[in-house]
């Protein structure tokens, strides 16, 4: 049903005698949505007050408690021609009183409107009433109030999960929304009672009043008291701080705590059988992390250290006056944030005074480190249980880094602003005794391409692993919309690294236009890889956002590369834009119990760069550039068949091989035969010459392409030794490039001229040379050991050639001075016409390096709109 209606537009049928009505007698496993109801209003309100409790049928005749469904469908407006009686029938899983009366937003009233349907079942029985509205609500079931709740907020699924307990026969379900002010809406569906329903419902009230149940969390004014959305009733709080107390406190009323001593509190709340966690600072917070932050400058072990730093700039952002907030929930944010950023100081403090170690500390923190990619200062956050016992190795969930917005500074992004978020991880670290990294995001308004996201992944859980005792074996990556892509991503590429997978509304399709290196290396294109590991996917059907069609093409997908560990939740009705923390619970039930199989019996392994060459017990050596390298592995009975396809050499890890190591392994290579001594001592077998040592050939570290070059350390050198105008039009390229960088990095990369490089640079750190042979010393002295000619009237890089009198091209090679580092070169034929264009369309401009190098070389004719050459050197660099 739901599916037809998204065929018609909202249809209001007035006057019409047409009944609304359901019937029950085999609901789906997805419950039925009530989009269609017969509509009564609006009733305007007398006065400004909200009238919440005013019977606006009583001046019709009429009474909630006795209406009947056949006196509502009667009801006209004769003696009153304000309001409507009409079938409304929405194609979306939402009505909007408004639309359904026509009034715009500069003429929406405050009043009343009234909705009912008919109910149809043939033996009694109990279902449950799926109900969200952002504006007040009563709901009758045959006359008998079922629900009332005067504050309405935005939608979502199971925001309550009612009871409704049917009649045999047709059932009357009347609701009455209060206010009608601004997009007044309304969610409603009827579903069977279910365990996970109810969960969904539970999660909702932990997401609402978790972490948010004290109006303050910064309070000057010695009362605490909740907020005023909690449910009516009375509660009990418990306080621990400077000094302990316990309080039984109603929803509207205040609590004096003007006898307890200034300080941090944790409290404690007790509702719906759950108990809740949140802090607060009594008194003058501003002075107290000020005052802190001096202390830690001024005590004599101090140094420069990029964490108090980072804390410091949050300090001084959050305390502009901009950002403290008008409205009672950014002033209850901007608290949770400032103690937050008092318990960061505090373990930076006790650290500075040995009274913990860095890997002592627990709860949610902000940590940082400094690139090995251009020495810039990354944060990330880290949510580390309470329970965490140093001694013992602990499961961690790795949080795939979301598009950024750009900011003065990264800690200004949402990534860090995001304080409900944060929250939240930290209490699933703590209930699932995990340790939760969301790490810091280049992502900068749109997609990386050259592979630094990866790097500073790993750079950031070398950092975790410097402090924290980490179980290796249980690491767990969660992705939701575009991070989703890079979760799989990672998951093909590293399918030994992680012990599971998960994504919420994923879209794993890019624009790719022209690229063939990222249409070849798209991670759908590898899903063989992970057939063992378990991937839980959830997508909602009505996603507005990311199209459901993206995981019923993941579906088929899965199947068909055999990925048996793969698990699918479709979520019937999850409209929200993002909901993600919705179901983290579930994400991390699953995560739970994982461990990666190390010795896994079979391996399918597709891969097309050498430097994503390893599963489990296997390794790939050497491939034949240009083509998918396969393998598939399978050990029975201590006999090892292989088929393998364009691959040069790989090996075989005989201490994790799941085989009998006291009797003779045999492999069969292709149909070739092959016997492995049963007392042979090496740890390798390898298949095919072994190449992965010979840096004339491309291997794990040095492969291409171009862009591969910005993932380690690099230095720019650019020419000094031209002419004046020649040097000039070099530097102003260097300083363009540099500029992009810090625009989308925030940091600069390092540039040393030609004339400075050392050979402990060459040693550390690939090289980017810019100019020519004539004007880059640097370049002249490596040019006759490169495959590479330069002359007035062409460019020739290995056996590709283009002719002309101003052309660009870029090119990269191993280093003939050290081969485990990477020399690029940026270079021209006449320095006149030198200028980057655009990767994607050589007439554009170049303005993005993390778009740029999908190549290993290429020749170009500045601002064309085609004439180029492109292309990969051999396994062999030829």
């Amino acid at each position: 049903m739901r599916k037809l209606f998204y065929l018609f537009p909202l249809l209001l049928l007035l006057g019409c005698k047409d009944s609304a009505f359901y019937n029950v007698d085999k609901l789906s496993p997805d419950g039925i949505l009530i989009n269609k109801w017969r509509v009564v209003g609006p009733f305007k309100n007398d006065t400004l007050a909200n009238n919440f409790e005013t019977r606006h049928l009583e001046k019709l005749g009429y009474d909630e408690s006795t209406l009947d469904y056949n006196d509502f469908e009667d009801m006209n407006s004769k003696s009153d021609t304000s309001f409507k009686n009409i079938i409304a029938i929405s194609p979306d899983h939402k009505i909007d009183f408004n639309k359904i009366f026509n009034k715009p937003k500069s003429h929406q009233i405050k009043g009343v409107a009234y909705a009912g349907c008919l109910i149809k079942s043939t033996d009694k029985q109990n279902l449950k009433l799926n109900f969200s509205s952002n504006e007040g609500i009563k709901i009758w079931l045959n006359n008998k109030l079922v629900f009332s709740d005067e504050k309405g907020e935005a939608l979502r699924i199971y925001e309550n999960y009612i009871d409704l307990n049917l009649n045999k026969g047709s059932n009357f379900l009347l609701i009455r929304v209060s206010n009608l002010q601004n997009p007044c809406e309304v969610f409603a569906a009827i579903e069977k009672g279910s365990k996970e329903g109810l969960m969904r419902h539970e999660q909702n009230f932990l997401l609402d009043f978790g972490n948010s149940f004290l109006y303050r969390n910064v309070i000057e004014n010695d009362s605490i008291k909740l907020i005023w959305e909690m449910p009516k009733g009375k509660y009990k709080l418990d306080l621990a701080g400077p000094e302990k107390a316990s309080y039984e406190i109603k929803t509207d009323e205040f609590i004096n705590i003007s006898h307890l001593p200034d300080g941090l509190y944790t409290t404690k709340f007790y509702a719906h059988g759950n108990t809740f966690d949140s802090r607060f600072y009594k008194g003058d917070i501003i002075s107290k992390i000020d005052q802190l932050i001096k202390s830690i400058k001024v005590h004599p072990l101090y140094k420069k250290d990029n964490t108090i730093n980072a804390l410091e700039f949050r300090f001084k952002h959050l305390t502009k006056p901009e950002n403290i907030g008008k409205e009672s929930y950014e002033k209850r944010a901007w608290g949770k944030k400032m103690t937050s950023l008092l318990i960061n100081l505090n373990i930076q403090y006790n650290v500075l005074n040995k009274r913990i170690k860095p890997g002592e500390a627990v709860g949610g923190l902000l940590r940082s480190y400094v690139s090995e990619i251009d020495d810039g200062i990354q944060y990330y956050q880290l949510h580390v249980p309470v329970n965490y016992n140093p001694e013992k190795p602990t499961a961690m969930v790795i949080e795939l880094p979301k598009f950024m917005k750009r900011f003065e500074s990264p800690l200004q992004s949402f990534r860090f602003a995001n304080i409900d978020l944060f929250e939240q991880f930290t209490d699933l670290a703590n209930k699932y005794n995990m340790i939760v990294l969301d790490p810091g995001s280049r992502i900068i308004d749109k997609q990386n391409h050259n592979g630094i996201d990866e790097a500073d992944l790993w750079e950031a859980i070398k950092d975790v692993r410097k402090d924290f005792n980490i179980d290796t074996n249980r690491l767990y990556l969660r992705g939701a919309c575009l991070s989703s892509h890079s979760a799989l991503n990672l998951a093909v590429r590293y399918p030994d690294k992680f012990a599971a997978i998960s994504t919420i509304a994923p879209q794993f399709s890019i624009p790719v236009e022209n690229n063939i290196w990222l249409q070849q290396n798209l991670p759908l294109n590898f899903l063989c890889n992970i057939t063992n590991l378990p991937f839980y996917n959830i997508h909602s059907e009505i996603d507005p956002h990311s199209p459901i069609k993206v995981s019923k093409q993941l579906n088929m997908d899965a199947k068909k590369a055999g990925l048996t560990g793969y698990h699918y939740k479709r979520l019937p009705m999850e409209f929200k834009t993002f909901y993600s923390e919705e179901h983290l619970d579930d994400i991390f039930r699953f995560f739970s119990s994982i461990r990666s199989p190390q010795a896994p019996k079979s391996i399918n392994f597709a891969t097309n760069q050498l430097k994503y060459n390893k599963s489990f017990w296997i390794t790939l050596n050497a491939i034949y550039n240009g083509k998918k390298a396969l393998i598939n592995a399978r050990i029975q009975n201590n006999v090892l068949k292989i088929h393998r396809e364009n691959i040069i050499s790989y090996s075989v890890d005989l201490k994790k091989l799941p085989y009998n190591k006291k009797a003779q392994l045999t492999i069969i290579d292709n149909d070739t035969v092959l016997k492995v001594s049963s007392n042979n001592s090496a740890k390798m077998f390898t298949v095919g010459k072994d190449l992965s040592g010979n840096r004339k050939f491309k291997n794990k570290e040095i492969e291409g392409p171009f862009a591969h070059v910005f993932t380690t350390s690099f230095i720019v050198v650019p020419g000094t030794s031209g002419n004046k105008e020649e040097t000039a039009k070099i530097k102003s390229v260097v300083d363009s490039l540099n500029s992009q960088w810090t625009d989308r990095y925030y940091t600069g990369f390092h540039i040393k001229s030609d004339k400075d490089l050392t050979v402990d640079d060459i040693k550390r750190s690939n090289i980017i040379l810019i100019g020519s042979p004539k004007s880059n010393s640097a370049f002249k002295s490596l040019l006759s050991r490169l495959p590479l000619k330069v002359d007035v009237n062409s460019v020739i890089i290995g056996n590709k050639k283009l002719t002309g009198n101003r052309l660009n091209y870029y090119f990269v090679y191993p280093n003939p001075n050290n081969p485990k580092k990477y020399v690029a070169i940026m270079g021209y034929n006449n320095h006149a016409g030198f200028s980057l264009a655009a990767e994607g369309n050589l007439s554009k401009a170049f303005n993005d390096i993390s778009d740029y190098g999908w190549y290993d070389y290429k020749i170009w004719v500045p601002n064309s709109t085609g004439k180029n050459i492109h292309g990969y050197f051999n396994y062999n660099w030829k």
